[in-house]
């Protein structure tokens, strides 16, 4: 009903009508959906804080089609690895040392999820863990929230566990801040696996990335690919932690063996593209919004550092150069692990996603495309995966990334 006053979508088939003769068809889009796009249109109407996104955000699990992990499957991380003694002689070994920015926060938290039935077979092959990044435009999103969907990919893909980190958000974090968070929880899980008991075949982790999760999920790959290849990294102080994390990668026999990620927002320029699906498309998305648009991306220009040429601007607000280096799109894509992507086509992110598969598939001198698997659904709003309970769209969605993890792990059903 919205949708057809507003009159958002030219392609007569959203509304169940051949788009030439306008007679009845079957409709391309569930009437859930359109029930959905009705019941949020009010929303853009109100103002988009942070502390709505974030409890917002911090109830996912309330529109999740699984219970909640059983408690003695769940294990609160709280670990301060800056004194932890996870294993003496791993501890003599390293010599990593932490920069001064961030000596303050050798921390880890999150939750880390077992699977139970794993517990009680003999599992062959490699072990999978699923790292999981929650999104919310890094204004917002915990790892609780993610707790009932994160442990539906465990158990339906067969992993033996998965590992959801905290990290600090905006504005009371920068990006430098966050890329820390997620490298050091990263090395944090090699750690681990390396003190267990794992199998002789090693570890297969697969990171999983929900919006801009998704892009610190992609910027994680990048990295360890750029130090893999003896490049400098952008931001620099990272580099000592991903040598670390190589090194402890190489003793734990972990390896990645691919991303999914949702959505990912990936291009943190501003003003986006004119003509783009980041402002052109904000219409039609009911989660990015003209509001969200509005309220949420001045809080990047202080959360992104000033590079280059911004430094010397006379004006404070510059941040051209330091939003388009810390934008992952910005990078490359090749020689990376496969990844796989779920997108709209009418979502604000869409243009991103398609730009990632772009340049990952592309070759230039001796690099190796990157393999990328691609799910694109139309009319549907950002992140609308998450809202699996609410429309069948979702749900096809989440079982398309569960069979790819399923054959990047040789878990098929």
């Amino acid at each position: 009903m919205v949708c057809q006053w507003m009159g958002f979508y030219s392609d007569q088939s959203f509304y169940g009508a051949d788009p030439k003769t306008n007679a009845a068809v079957d409709a391309s889009i569930s009437d859930e959906f359109k029930a959905f796009s009705t019941l949020m249109y009010p929303m853009q109407f109100f103002p988009v804080d942070v502390p709505r996104i974030r409890f917002s955000l911090s109830q996912l699990n309330t529109i999740s089609l699984r219970e909640m992990p059983q408690k003695d499957s769940v294990e609160k991380i709280s670990c301060d690895c800056a004194n932890a003694k996870i294993n003496p002689e791993i501890e003599r070994s390293s010599e990593f040392i932490a920069p001064d920015t961030q000596r303050d926060y050798q921390t880890v938290s999150g939750f880390y999820l077992t699977n139970p039935i794993k517990k009680t077979k003999n599992s062959i092959g490699p072990k999978t863990i699923l790292f999981w990044i929650y999104g919310g435009a890094y204004l917002g999103g915990d790892a609780e929230g993610n707790l009932s969907l994160a442990n539906e990919f465990m158990v339906d893909c067969d992993a033996d566990s998965v590992f959801i980190p905290s990290y600090r958000l905006a504005p009371e974090a920068t990006i430098d801040d966050v890329l820390w968070d997620i490298a050091w929880s990263y090395r944090y899980l090699l750690r681990r696996l390396e003190t267990e008991s794992s199998t002789a075949e090693g570890c297969e982790i697969i990171l999983v990335g929900i919006s801009s999760g998704g892009a610190l999920a992609l910027r994680l790959l990048q990295l360890l690919r750029d130090r893999s290849l003896k490049l400098p990294l952008m931001p620099s102080f990272l580099e000592p932690l991903i040598d670390d994390i190589a090194v402890t990668s190489t003793r734990s026999s972990a390896n990645i063996a691919g991303a999914v990620l949702f959505a990912p927002y990936v291009d943190y320029r501003d003003p986006p593209p004119r003509n783009g699906s980041f402002a052109q498309n904000a219409k039609y998305d009911w989660i990015v919004t003209e509001a969200v648009q509005h309220y949420g991306l001045p809080y990047l220009n202080g959360f992104i550092p000033p590079l280059g040429d911004d430094l010397r601007s006379t004006t404070m607000s510059t941040n051209t150069n330091g939003r388009i280096e810390y934008s992952p799109l910005t990078h490359e894509m090749t020689n990376l692990p496969p990844l796989c992507i779920v997108a709209s086509e009418h979502e604000a992110c869409y243009d991103m996603s398609i730009e990632i598969v772009n340049k990952a598939r592309g070759k230039q001198g001796g690099s190796r495309p990157t393999e990328v698997t691609i799910g694109v659904w139309k009319y549907m709003c950002h992140v609308f995966s998450m809202m699996q309970a609410l429309i069948p769209e979702g749900r096809a969605s989440i079982e398309f990334t569960k069979d790819w993890i399923r054959a990047k792990t040789n878990r098929e059903k």
